[in-house]
């Protein structure tokens, strides 16, 4: 490699210029500048998107829908397959349970600059719009159960009769993995009408 220095002294300054041989370098950063431009890129444009509020709004209540989902479902599911409660009513009270959970958190958390509000309005808002949520998941959640059991149970039943059994009786048993399957399911599509409901009416500041 090829590398010449020239030194220049005035007074106390010092200035060095230094002349390189690029090639005999190997440098390659014109090879690397599309792929550095190309990720800086998408950083940049993932940090932006991400400094909307509305979208950081909806990524904070995912993650407590989320953790409320976990409570609904663990309930739920010791509710109905430990005390044999019926599929209706496991359904209502680990509702009622994850409600508490996700009231807290959106409160603390997600739509923590609408603390101002009384907390016992907030609450009776948020309780009205998730027991909307409640009736749409409950009736997409039992029609993704009696799919699943009338195509792969080949039950000789109607639907209507079916959709009866699992809401008010015991004697249809639905295995665990169907069970949280089809409430993950019902969860997905209500979570967008909770959000927007929560946001622009529970939370509005």
């Amino acid at each position: 490699m090829s590398l010449s220095a020239r030194r220049l002294v005035k007074g106390t300054d010092l200035t060095i210029l230094v002349a390189s041989d690029q090639a005999d370098c190997g440098d390659t950063s014109g090879a690397d500048s599309p792929l550095l431009s190309s990720g800086l890129s998408n950083s940049t444009g993932i940090r932006r998107l991400l400094e909307r509020k509305g979208v950081r709004q909806f990524v904070k209540f995912c993650i407590v829908g989320a953790s409320s989902s976990v409570v609904n479902m663990v309930s739920s599911d010791i509710l109905y397959h430990r005390f044999h409660l019926t599929y209706l009513a496991s359904l209502s009270i680990g509702f009622l349970i994850s409600v508490v959970n996700g009231f807290v958190w959106n409160r603390l958390w997600t739509f923590k600059e609408a603390r101002g509000t009384s907390a016992q309005e907030q609450y009776s808002k948020f309780l009205a719009v998730n027991i909307v949520g409640f009736f749409l998941n409950t009736f997409l959640n039992v029609m993704f159960v009696a799919v699943w059991l009338k195509f792969h149970s080949h039950m000789n039943i109607d639907y209507s009769e079916l959709v009866h059994s699992i809401i008010f009786k015991t004697d249809i048993q639905i295995e665990r993995p169907v069970m949280y399957g089809c409430m993950l399911m019902a969860i997905a599509l209500v979570s967008f009408w909770n959000f927007f409901a929560n946001r622009r009416w529970t939370f509005k500041h």
